[in-house]
């Protein structure tokens, strides 16, 4: 594997790690005003 692969590979995998994050925040903020089991719900499906 070269170089140039390698770097792009990395980048792939840094882009998806914050994005991944990212969803998770927004998940939490979507699902934070629901009742209990309707935000258990929420999280389970938006993951």
């Amino acid at each position: 594997m070269d170089l140039n692969a390698l770097a792009a590979l990395g980048s792939i995998i840094l882009i998806d790690l914050i994005l991944s994050g990212d969803n998770a925040v927004v998940i939490g903020m979507a699902a934070s005003d629901l009742p209990g089991p309707q935000r258990r719900r929420a999280i389970l499906w938006g993951t």
